[in-house]
């Protein structure tokens, strides 16, 4: 009998394109909670968070820090999972200082916007701006948002400014 070249991953020793395949790529096993979260009735934005929250993938604190990010840990409930939807106080901003809490994002498109939101030292809502951008890059986005609070700041005749922004790089 002459040699020949087998499959051990057949039941038949042949090689076919489908074996292959399935021997790269093995099916993912079932996850059961799945079928609890995906469901019509159930906004998908809420479906997201829960199944990011079930895989250990929701961006904590404790998860950022382990990736390498630079943080600045300012509410604790943001540290781990269990208490990540607790709601942390706001620090209202002391006499004479407004208070802006800046972002600036883009999504998958690279279509991108920054914002801003201020209050007054009894955190009572004072304005709020919103600007899309185009397509430039995050820090560009963070810093903008930063730049246009000093110009509304400024509009708006306030003269002491505290500045909060979720980016250290733009800070």
């Amino acid at each position: 009998m002459p040699d020949q070249l087998v499959w051990t991953h057949s039941s038949d020793g042949l090689l076919t394109a489908k074996g292959a395949y399935n021997f790269l790529h093995p099916p993912k096993p079932s996850l059961c909670w799945a079928r609890l979260i995906w469901w019509s009735f159930i906004p998908p934005s809420v479906s997201f968070i829960l199944w990011r929250l079930i895989l250990g993938k929701m961006a904590t604190d404790h998860n950022l820090l382990t990736r390498g990010c630079v943080l600045v840990l300012a509410c604790p409930a943001l540290w781990s999972y269990p208490a990540v939807f607790l709601i942390c106080k706001i620090r209202a901003p002391t006499l004479p200082y407004v208070k802006v809490n800046t972002d600036g994002s883009r999504n998958f498109a690279f279509n991108a916007a920054s914002g801003g939101l201020f209050r007054d030292s009894r955190a009572s809502f004072l304005g709020a701006f919103a600007c899309n951008l185009g397509q430039q890059s995050v820090l560009f986005y963070e810093l903008s948002a930063i730049i246009l609070a000093i110009e509304f700041t400024r509009e708006n005749g306030w003269d002491y400014i505290w500045i909060e922004s979720d980016s250290s790089s733009a800070l």
